[in-house]
C-alpha cells in the first residue's frame, strides 16, 4: 500500500465496507490492489473522481463467493469492541448449539414480544386524560346514594349554582349531551355527539384550539365550536371561522343559528371525552328553562377544577350541608356527591350507572400479570436449557480453568452469552412488533400509532428487559458452571449431569412454568365460559326478530303514534310499539320512588320507562298479575302504573294490585305486574322499573320504535318501513338495529378482553411447549446409551416411551396441584364482579389439568417415541 498523504487516501467508508464484508482469504490482496490502482489514478486524474471509481470497484470486487459467512461477520463486528473475547466465545457456542440457541431465541423473542404488546395495551389505558394540563385538579362531580351505595354521573341543572354559590373558588364545566341535525348549504347533517358546555370548558381542559379564543368561544349565546374532523367534513378547506350554520336541537324541537367561534383539534383516542361539536351552555340552558330549578331531572356530565387537592376534604364535608340547604332537610341522607379524580374516571367506573367509554383497572392488572408470566416462562426456558446443557459446557470450564481462567472470567463469560441471546431476542422482538402491528391494533381496537415503539422511554424500558432477562436468564447457569472445580468437570459427563441441586432447580422450574400454564388455562375457560353464559342466557323477553329505531326528533315524537300505525302496515311487520328507552337501554330517567310514610323518608329510586299498550305482547314479557294498559280506558294514561317484579320485591309486597305508589312527586295506581327482563345486560341486576304511558312532548316520551318482524323477506320489509319513515321525516335519516346484534355489543369489551387473554395465553402455553420440547431434546440425547441398552436386553416400546416421559408427567402433575386450586380461587374471585355468572367447578379445573397433559405429551411424544424405536446400533456404536 503506498503511503499517501490523508487527503489523497482512498475513502475511508469504502476501505470499512470492504473490510465488513470481504472474506479474510480475499482481503488483502484485494485491497492491496485497489489501493496501488487508487494512487494510480490520483496521479492521472483528480482525487475526486478517483475517490468516486475507488468506491464503484469496491461494490464491483465483492462477489458472492467473496462474501463473509454470517458466523464470521457477526465475530468481525464483535472482534471491533472491547468485549473482544467473551462475545466471540459466545457467538461460537451460540453457531456450535444451534438447535439450543434456536429454541432460546424462539422462546425469548416471543415473550419479548409479547411483553411489548402488553405493556403498550397497559400504557395506553394508563394513559387515558393525562394529558391534560390540570389533571391533577380536576374532579367529576359523581351523585350518589349514601344507603344504597348506587352512584351516577349525571348532574342536574342547578347543582353547578349551588356549588359555585357554596364554594367561591371552584371552576365548573358541565356537559350537556343533545342530539342535533346540521343544515348546510342545502345538506343535512345528523350529529350525535354535540354537548352543551359552559364558557369556562377550555379553561379546565386542555383541548387546544387550532382557531378561536379558548376564554370567549362559547361565552355568548348561540355560539358553537367544531372539532376538525367535522370542520373539514362540513367545509373542506375553506375557513369556517364566523360563519353561522343552522342547528336543529331535537329535544328542544327548535332551530337554532349559531356562529363558529372556534375550531377545535380532535379529541385524542385516550380521552374519555368525545365531542364533535360543542354548543355555548347559555343557550342551552335558555332552550330547557323548565329545568333550571329542577333538582330531580339529571342531564349533565359535570367537572370542577380546584385549586389543590386539599380542597376535596373541605369540600366533601360541606356538601351534606348544602344538599340539606338546597332541597330541605334530612335530604343528605339519600343524595349525596362524590369527586372522582380524572385519572380515576377511565379506569375505576364500573360502579357508576353511565355510558361513557370506560375500562377496567381489574384489566390492567390482569394482563399486566400475564406479561410477566410469560416472560417468565421465556426466561425458564434459557435457565433450564442452560443447565440441562451442564455436560456439554463442562469439559470447557475444566479446560478454561486449567489454562488459568477464573471465576469471575467464567461468570462474565455466561453472562455475556445470556445478554448477547436477550438483546438478539430483543431485536427480533422489534421486528415482530412492528410485523404484526396491524394485527395488534385489530385486536384491541384502540388507536395507537406504532411511533411510539421508539421513543425514548419506550426503548429505556427495553433495557431495562433486557438487562433484567440477561440477568435472570444467565445468572443461574453462570454461577452454577463457573463453581465447578476442574478435576470434576473433566470427568464424564453424566457426573455432572447428576448434581441434585441443578436437577432440583431445573425440576422447580418446569413446575413452575407449567403452573403458570395451567394458571393461563383455567383463566381462558372461566372467561370464555362467562361470557358464552351471558350471551346465550334468556334476557327475560323475546329479542330475535326485533328492530330498534330511534326518533330524536321531538316534532316527529309527536306524531310517532300515527308513524307507528302507518309502519304496521308494512309487509312482515308482524307487531309494533312505542317506548321511552330502546333496547338495549342504559336506562335513561331514574325518579323518586315511595310506597308510604316510611319509604318517603327515604324516597329510593325507580327506573321509569314510557311505554304504549303493545309494548309487553311485542317484546313478549309476559304479565305475573294484573293487566295491560288499554287504550280505550282514559285513566291508564294519566294516573296507572305497571311494576316489574323487582320493585315489588323491594317494596315487600305480597301484591301490588291497586296499590298506590308515588314516582317523580306524583300519585299514581299499580294495575299490573311484568316478569322481570333485562334492559341491558346480565352484566346488571334487574332494577326496580316502573312502566307508564306519557304524553308527547314530555322528556321521557316514547321516542324508539320496536318493531317485531318476519324473517321471510327481510330486505323488503326494511326497505317498506325506510319508505315510510321518508314520507314522515325529511331531516333525520331512517336508522335500526336490530336488537339481539345491540345486546351482543353490550358484551363487546368483554368479547376483547377474552381475545386478548386468549390469545396472549396461547402465546405463553406455547413458549411453555418450545422449553419442553428442548428439554426432551437434551434428555433423550444423553440417555440414548441407556435407551439402546435396554432394547437390546428386549425393553418394550411402550416402556420406553413411560421410561422418557414419566419424569415430565410427574412435574406436571405437581404443577396441576399446586396451579389448580390457586387458579379456582382466583377465577371465582374474578367472577364475583358479574351479578350472573358461572359456578367455577372442578370440573373446568380438571379439564385445564388435562389439556396441560394433552398439551405436554404431545410436546414430549415425538422425541419419546423417535428414541424408542431409534437403532440401538447407532449409539452403541459410537460408545
Amino acid at each position: 500500500m503506498h503511503g499517501l498523504p490523508d487527503n489523497t487516501n482512498p475513502p475511508k467508508w469504502a476501505d470499512t465496507l470492504l473490510e465488513l464484508c470481504c472474506a479474510d482469504r480475499f482481503l488483502e490482496e484485494i485491497q492491496g490492489d485497489l489501493h496501488e490502482w487508487f494512487h494510480k489514478t490520483v496521479e492521472r486524474k483528480s482525487l475526486r473522481k478517483a475517490k468516486l471509481l475507488y468506491a464503484l470497484n469496491v461494490l464491483r470486487s465483492l462477489k458472492t463467493f467473496r462474501l463473509r459467512s454470517l458466523q464470521s461477520f457477526i465475530l468481525f463486528i464483535i472482534d471491533r469492541t472491547m468485549l473482544q473475547n467473551y462475545f466471540k466465545v459466545a457467538i461460537r457456542n451460540v453457531f456450535n448449539h444451534k438447535f439450543f440457541s434456536l429454541i432460546n431465541l424462539t422462546g425469548l423473542t416471543f415473550g419479548i414480544a409479547s411483553c411489548l404488546f402488553i405493556y403498550f395495551y397497559v400504557k395506553n389505558e394508563l394513559s387515558y386524560d393525562s394529558f391534560h394540563q390540570h389533571k391533577d385538579n380536576i374532579y367529576r362531580v359523581v351523585q350518589t346514594n349514601p344507603k344504597t351505595g348506587t352512584k351516577w354521573r349525571s348532574a342536574p341543572t342547578p347543582l353547578g349554582p349551588a356549588l359555585h354559590n357554596e364554594f367561591p373558588g371552584i371552576v365548573m364545566a358541565s356537559m350537556g349531551e343533545d342530539p342535533v341535525f346540521v343544515e348546510l348549504q342545502g345538506s343535512k347533517f345528523y350529529e350525535p355527539n354535540f354537548y352543551w358546555t359552559d364558557s369556562t370548558f377550555f379553561d379546565v381542559f386542555s383541548f387546544p384550539l387550532k382557531s378561536g379564543n379558548p376564554s370567549k368561544a362559547l361565552a355568548e349565546p348561540n355560539c358553537i365550536v367544531l372539532t376538525e374532523k367535522i370542520a373539514k367534513k362540513y367545509f373542506k378547506d375553506e375557513n369556517p371561522m364566523g360563519k353561522v350554520i343552522n342547528v336543529k336541537i331535537y329535544d328542544g324541537d327548535k332551530i337554532l343559528p349559531m356562529k363558529i367561534t372556534g375550531i377545535a383539534e380532535d379529541p385524542p383516542p385516550n380521552s374519555h371525552i368525545q365531542f364533535d361539536i360543542l354548543g355555548s351552555m347559555i343557550s342551552g340552558l335558555e332552550l330547557y328553562k323548565q329545568f333550571e330549578n329542577h333538582w330531580g331531572f339529571n342531564w349533565l356530565k359535570s367537572y370542577v377544577l380546584l385549586e389543590s387537592k386539599n380542597d376535596v376534604e373541605r369540600i366533601k364535608s360541606q356538601i351534606p350541608d348544602m344538599i340539606d340547604k338546597y332541597l330541605g332537610e334530612g335530604f343528605s341522607e339519600q343524595k349525596g356527591l362524590y369527586f372522582q379524580p380524572l385519572k380515576e374516571v377511565y379506569l375505576h367506573s364500573k360502579d357508576i350507572n353511565n355510558k361513557d367509554i370506560k375500562g377496567s383497572i381489574e384489566y390492567v392488572y390482569i394482563f399486566s400479570i400475564v406479561g410477566i408470566f410469560i416472560l417468565a416462562i421465556a426466561s425458564i426456558n434459557f435457565v433450564n436449557l442452560s443447565t440441562a446443557r451442564l455436560t456439554v459446557r463442562g469439559k470447557e470450564v475444566g479446560v478454561r480453568k486449567t489454562v488459568g481462567a477464573l471465576k469471575s472470567d467464567l461468570i462474565k463469560q455466561f453472562l455475556s452469552e445470556s445478554f448477547l441471546l436477550a438483546l438478539t431476542s430483543i431485536l427480533l422482538a422489534l421486528i415482530l412488533v412492528v410485523l404484526l402491528w396491524p394485527f395488534f391494533i385489530e385486536l384491541i381496537e384502540k388507536e395507537i400509532a406504532l411511533e411510539i415503539l421508539f421513543s425514548w422511554e419506550n426503548l429505556t424500558a427495553l433495557l431495562i428487559i433486557l438487562f433484567i432477562t440477561g440477568i435472570l436468564s444467565g445468572t443461574y447457569p453462570a454461577f452454577i458452571l463457573s463453581a465447578f472445580k476442574p478435576i470434576n468437570a473433566l470427568k464424564r459427563a453424566t457426573s455432572l449431569s447428576k448434581r441434585g441441586n441443578t436437577n432440583l432447580m431445573r425440576r422447580l422450574l418446569v413446575i413452575f412454568q407449567f403452573g403458570i400454564s395451567i394458571f393461563l388455562i383455567v383463566g381462558s375457560l372461566v372467561i370464555y365460559s362467562q361470557l358464552n353464559y351471558m350471551i346465550k342466557s334468556d334476557l327475560g323477553f323475546e329479542k330475535d326478530q326485533l328492530i330498534s329505531v330511534p326518533v330524536e326528533d321531538r316534532g316527529l315524537q309527536k306524531r310517532i303514534d300515527i308513524l307507528k300505525d302507518e309502519m304496521g302496515k308494512v309487509q312482515g311487520v308482524e307487531k309494533i310499539t312505542a317506548s321511552g328507552e330502546s333496547l338495549p337501554s342504559f336506562m335513561n330517567n331514574t325518579w323518586s320512588f315511595s310506597w308510604d310514610e316510611a319509604s318517603e323518608e327515604a324516597k329510593l329510586g325507580i327506573d321509569v320507562v314510557a311505554v304504549d299498550s303493545d309494548y309487553f305482547e311485542t317484546i313478549g314479557v309476559k304479565l305475573k298479575e294484573g293487566r295491560n294498559f288499554n287504550k280505550s280506558f282514559h285513566t291508564d294514561s294519566a294516573r296507572s302504573f305497571i311494576l316489574n317484579n323487582a320493585a315489588v320485591k323491594r317494596i315487600g309486597w305480597a301484591s301490588a294490585l291497586e296499590k298506590e305508589i308515588q314516582v317523580g312527586g306524583r300519585k299514581r295506581k299499580v294495575i299490573g305486574v311484568v316478569e322481570d327482563f333485562h334492559h341491558f345486560s346480565l352484566k346488571h341486576n334487574v332494577r326496580s322499573t316502573a312502566y307508564f304511558i306519557a304524553p308527547p312532548g314530555n322528556r321521557v316520551s316514547n321516542d324508539n320504535l320496536i318493531i317485531k318482524v318476519s324473517s321471510n323477506d327481510m330486505v323488503k320489509t326494511i326497505e317498506g318501513l325506510s319508505d315510510v319513515w321518508d314520507r314522515f321525516s325529511t331531516e333525520q335519516v331512517f336508522d335500526f338495529k336490530f336488537v339481539d346484534d345491540a345486546y351482543d355489543q353490550t358484551y363487546k369489551a368483554d368479547q376483547r378482553f377474552f381475545m386478548i387473554f386468549g390469545f396472549f395465553s396461547v402465546i405463553g402455553i406455547l413458549i411453555a411447549c418450545v422449553g419442553l420440547f428442548g428439554m426432551v431434546v437434551h434428555m433423550t440425547e444423553q440417555r440414548s446409551r441407556e435407551v439402546s441398552i435396554r432394547k437390546v436386553l428386549g425393553a418394550s416400546f411402550h416402556s420406553i416411551v413411560v421410561l422418557l416421559s414419566k419424569e415430565f408427567t410427574r412435574l406436571i402433575a405437581f404443577a396441576f396441584l399446586i396451579a389448580g386450586p390457586l387458579a379456582y380461587i382466583s377465577t371465582d374471585r374474578w367472577l364475583q364482579q358479574y351479578p350472573h355468572r358461572i359456578d367455577v367447578t372442578i370440573w373446568i379445573v380438571l379439564l385445564a389439568g388435562l389439556l396441560a397433559f394433552l398439551i405436554s405429551w404431545i410436546t414430549i411424544g415425538f422425541n419419546t417415541i423417535k428414541a424408542a424405536i431409534a437403532n440401538p446400533v447407532r449409539y452403541l456404536r459410537n460408545e
